[in-house]
């Protein structure tokens, strides 16, 4: 049976819009920033920032202007909040996606007695690495999860204000309200090492059976909190693979879907989805302080009732059969094949050592299979062989004969000319340089006659 382990219900992404109170901007403020912001519209300036103008609809339809900023504007928040963007019109709001598992990773990296496995984790990772569990993180603390949700609304506050400080310097605005207009809250499913694609595939083959049509049934009835009905949202299930690997996604409700993919190489991603539509018709309000406690609490019983973890313990079962039929198959195939060969991979399961004489025969025998053993005699003078796939082979290399180095040029410090090593002077510049004394070498006076003769033409080399 596959181990399976999950951790706790985590927020995922945030869409939140931070704006000041609309009634406290008069019509003077307005012309007063709109004035500093019309620059913003010019493609020269948005080429000096790094940005550039999107339209979105606001609450009442109206296409508003907002100035989308690069993520790393503000380096100290980069690896958590995405996709900023301020609205040139009043009231100025400013929407960014909050990424909380991003924010607990960026604190517990920068602490190292968190017991952060920051190399399993990597080892891991598929594409992006905004995934934790108690494996990665094994020092979980609620305390530290329960103080970001907390502190959460506050510093969004400050962040909007620097940012929108990041346009006008010295701007008196005070952004005080914080709305959630998108929200993911998601469980990481532990389901053994490397196991993730062929769990996620016998996912696959389980959403469109009938017990999988029967599920999804079952957490649509669950769902139904808005009273929809089935025509108000589309049932189909969305099969891709993309940047999450195999993702499965589908609404159970209005505004709300859940998204079942392979996050990493050990792990299963099971997550909720809440789009606008679902929180302004279930809450009547898209404020921050009442949305986010509210999702947070509804998500954690929808994951209960939902028991996707009985689900994944329902698919490790068709994997193991399956793997004992592909077992079966091997150990036939290799029965007819090579008997010995079999015998060899019965003691590595088993982590035997072989003393038989014919499977010893049968290693000896393939070069690249002794290379995976080593051999040792016991207490009965018999040879027997281990398995032992890290075993270090001792290589011999031929020492070379040493490089031929040919002696470097001096360079004369007066003509800046090229001579032998060998030489005291330089044969170019005597009379320049006379304080050297000639050496009496014959060497060097043959090899100075040559040098005249150089110069006087009737020599051609040296």
């Amino acid at each position: 049976m596959i181990e399976i382990q999950s951790r706790p219900v985590l927020p995922d992404k945030l869409q939140l819009h931070i704006s000041p109170d609309f009634l406290s901007i008069d019509d003077e403020i307005e012309l007063y920033y709109d004035g500093h912001l019309f620059p913003f519209f010019e493609k020269d300036i948005q080429e000096l920032y790094g940005s550039k103008i999107t339209y979105f609809n606001g609450v009442k339809k109206v296409s508003r202007p907002y100035f989308q900023l690069p993520n790393d504007f503000n380096s100290l928040t980069s690896r958590y909040i995405w996709n900023t963007r301020i609205c040139l019109r009043k009231p100025y709001t400013i929407t960014i996606d909050f990424n909380f598992i991003r924010n607990i990773l960026n604190i517990i990296e920068n602490d190292p007695i968190n017991g952060y496995d920051v190399k399993y984790h990597t080892s891991i990772r598929l594409h992006d690495n905004n995934f934790i569990d108690k494996k990665i993180w094994s020092k979980w603390d609620d305390i530290l999860i329960f103080d970001i949700g907390l502190n959460l609304k506050n510093n969004v506050l400050d962040y909007a204000n620097n940012t929108f400080r990041y346009l006008i310097e010295d701007h008196e605005l005070t952004y005080s309200i914080v709305s959630l207009k998108h929200a993911e809250f998601n469980i990481d499913y532990y389901v053994g090492s490397k196991n993730s694609l062929s769990m996620i595939l016998e996912f696959q083959k389980f959403i469109y059976s009938d017990r999988g049509r029967q599920w999804r049934s079952e957490i649509e009835s669950i769902s139904m909190v808005q009273h929809s009905k089935q025509s108000d949202f589309d049932k189909a299930i969305t099969n891709q693979d993309g940047h999450d690997g195999h993702t499965f996604k589908f609404y159970i409700a209005k505004g709300l879907s859940l998204k079942i993919y392979q996050k990493s190489d050990d792990h299963i991603r099971a997550e909720f989805v809440f789009d606008g539509s679902f929180i302004k018709q279930r809450f009547h309000t898209y404020s921050f302080d009442v949305v986010y406690p509210k999702l947070y609490e509804f998500s954690r019983e929808l994951f209960k009732a939902i028991n996707f973890e009985g689900i994944l313990y329902l698919l490790s079962k068709d994997i193991s059969e399956n793997r004992n039929n592909i077992e079966k198959k091997i150990v036939d195939f290799l029965e007819r094949y090579d008997s010995e060969l079999l015998s060899v991979m019965n003691h590595i399961v088993h982590d035997q050592s072989i003393s038989d004489p014919k499977t010893i025969t049968r290693i000896i025998g393939d070069a690249k299979l002794r290379r995976l053993f080593d051999s040792q005699l016991i207490d009965t003078g018999h040879r027997v062989y281990s398995y032992n796939p890290f075993k270090r082979e001792k290589r011999f290399k031929r020492l070379k004969p040493p490089a031929k180095r040919q002696p470097k040029p001096k360079q004369c410090v007066c003509c800046h000319s090229f001579y032998h090593s060998d030489l005291v002077r330089c044969p170019y510049c005597e009379e320049k340089n006379p304080d050297h004394e000639i050496p009496k070498d014959p060497n060097f006076i043959e090899f100075m006659k040559k040098v005249d003769d150089y110069k006087q033409g009737g020599y051609s080399g040296f």
